[in-house]
């Protein structure tokens, strides 16, 4: 695993950098065909706050621009783990054209709109070309760049009628009796934009809704078997100059309908399955440098219960929240701790939460487990400001050890303070 310490080795450039986020920018893309979503004010406020986690990246001699001011105990708390933090400025990238004219910008996701912007005051950025990053976020283009390219792929088929879907639906139906169907759409990420088709009943009532939706008009689904999956995994390629690298790959912790949790940021694997996984990764990473992609992309993966390895089930063609762990990932590993997750945690306590109380008790929680230092951080405190019935506090840690029991010692003892703290 070629393990790397950050944006400036990567690039080679070493000039200061300005950071910004459009975090959840697909909530805003309207093209093609959208299935059903609860929207939750609470759960969209502590995600708005998460580009906060852009100041584990970048170097202390760069900016962040933050849409909201973090908490400032949590900030405190922060500064001292790091030893020094980024410069922060609060607002909207358009807040601060002074800041980013004719410098260097490192945006979550580079789109039109943001392209648009950087060009207009004469700023460069870090990532791809904003047409082939739309293409490559696509779900069902990544699936037919992967035909193109022999890569394997999900049993299933891409339909532009309710005529097709049908007939999907009873080929996969029938080379697949009681198995689980799952349909996507262009764009959602972290299982967002899927429905999944357990029985009969289940696709009846999604295709009176396809038809209501589409209007009678053409669309474009893709239907799919769904894999049960024994490892869910996630690559970290950087491509720069014609050349792709591989930065990580983590095992992703989903639940039963592919929402991420959290990962485990260093799993060992069987030599085999590794050696595979990367070879897999290395083609990828060629065709997309060929395509001309310059920057991060996340490759999503599973390993299924029957060894079918599916090296892109979808590209995440921008920097992705582990992203922003990898220089920690890297010092913990040289450290001499090999065992690294992180999880996060949604609660609703009866009462604000403030973070110094939280942290304390937590501490006081993790000082049962066994080692001489803390091996957890509380790297996302993000406390929406909602009325107390419909609160949320989205909580994001780092733990670590030496081996696995002792990363789970730490782990068990932290959480069972938060169970009592108001888990949700």
């Amino acid at each position: 695993m070629n393990h790397c310490g950050g944006m400036s080795q990567w690039t080679g450039i070493t000039e200061s950098k300005v950071w910004y986020s459009n975090l959840n920018w697909e909530q805003r893309v309207r093209a093609g065909l959208r299935l059903p979503q609860v929207h939750n004010k609470a759960g969209e406020a502590v995600i708005r706050q998460m580009d906060v986690h852009q100041i584990y990246l970048a170097d202390p001699e760069d900016t962040v621009i933050l849409k909201e001011q973090p908490d400032e105990e949590f900030i405190d708390y922060v500064e001292g783990q790091l030893q020094s933090l980024p410069r922060l400025r609060i607002g909207l990238p358009g807040h601060f054209p002074e800041e980013l004219a004719n410098r260097l910008a490192v945006p979550y996701l580079v789109d039109r709109e943001e392209a648009d912007f950087l060009r207009n005051l004469n700023a460069r950025w870090i990532g791809p070309d904003p047409d082939l990053a739309w293409r490559l976020n696509n779900k069902l283009e990544t699936r037919l760049l992967c035909e193109q390219h022999h890569i394997d792929l999900s049993d299933g088929y891409i339909c532009r009628n309710l005529k097709e879907l049908n007939a999907a639906y009873k080929s996969l139906s029938k080379r697949y009796p009681n198995n689980r169907l799952v349909l996507k759409t262009e764009f959602g990420s972290s299982g967002k934009n899927m429905m999944h088709i357990y029985k009969p009943g289940d696709f009846e009532h999604i295709e009176s809704l396809l038809a209501h939706r589409s209007g009678g008009r053409d669309f474009s689904i893709s239907i799919e078997r769904w894999h049960e999956a024994e490892k869910t995994m996630s690559a970290q390629l950087f491509i720069w100059s014609g050349h792709a690298r591989l930065l990580a790959v983590t095992e992703q912790l989903t639940n039963e309908v592919g929402v991420y949790k959290g990962s485990i940021l260093n799993p060992a694997w069987p030599d085999a399955v590794r050696e595979r996984y990367e070879e897999q990764l290395n083609l990828i990473g060629s065709v997309l440098a060929r395509m001309g992609y310059e920057g991060v992309i996340g490759v999503d993966s599973i390993l299924d219960k029957q060894g079918r390895l599916l090296p892109a089930i979808e590209f995440n063609a921008r920097l992705t929240l582990v992203t922003y762990l990898l220089k920690i990932i890297n010092k913990l590993i040289e450290g001499g701790f090999p065992s690294i997750r992180n999880q996060y945690y949604d609660l609703k306590p009866g009462q604000f939460l403030s973070f110094s109380p939280f942290l304390a008790g937590a501490r006081a929680a993790a000082a049962t487990a066994k080692g001489e230092r803390e091996c957890f951080f509380v790297y996302g405190f993000h406390v929406s400001k909602e009325d107390e019935s419909s609160r949320l506090c989205r909580i994001f840690i780092l733990y670590w050890g030496i081996d696995p029991a002792h990363l789970q010692h730490t782990k068990q003892a932290v959480e069972q303070y938060i169970s009592q703290t108001g888990r949700g």
